[in-house]
């Protein structure tokens, strides 16, 4: 946790060394914000699991995965009016430590399946370059010519 005018500073360096040199950093945040000011890519970890990457803007406007779309609902909006019992995140922490098998987010998925309890999601091609390790998230649709 740095000072507000400390973290923007280090993440503008960080912008410039790599427009200027070419820099690659391999930043680990929980903030979605400067997350997406500094990264051409994203790398949504759960449980110690890779569940979805892909471009910055590819992943957070059109998210793949039900954990990063939670990331996301998580995000304060300071033009949000404020709300009281809203219901947020439900289920069980993961299991991290000689884990069954199966999709670890599984238990606070709001899309699960029964295939969900029993085989362990592997990453799949859903778009240009964007991936999740999910069993129901959908592909991009190919946008094809239309027939004149």
């Amino acid at each position: 946790m740095l000072d507000v005018s400390i973290r923007i500073g280090l993440l503008n360096l960080m912008a410039e060394l790599r427009s200027t040199a070419g820099v690659s950093f391999l930043y680990i945040t929980h903030d979605i914000a400067s997350a997406r000011y500094v990264a051409d890519k994203l790398m949504i970890m759960y449980a110690g699991h890779i569940v979805e990457s892909g471009p910055t803007e590819s992943v957070l406007a059109n998210p793949k995965h039900p954990y990063t779309d939670l990331l996301l609902g998580a995000v304060p909006d300071p033009r949000a009016p404020l709300t009281v019992g809203v219901e947020g995140d439900t289920g069980e922490p993961p299991r991290v430590i000689d884990p069954t098998p199966g999709c670890r987010f599984r238990w606070r998925c709001p899309l699960v399946v029964d295939e969900c309890h029993h085989v362990t999601p592997k990453l799949r091609v859903l778009g240009d370059g964007h991936t999740a390790a999910c069993h129901v998230a959908e592909p991009d649709i190919e946008k094809s010519p239309t027939p004149a």
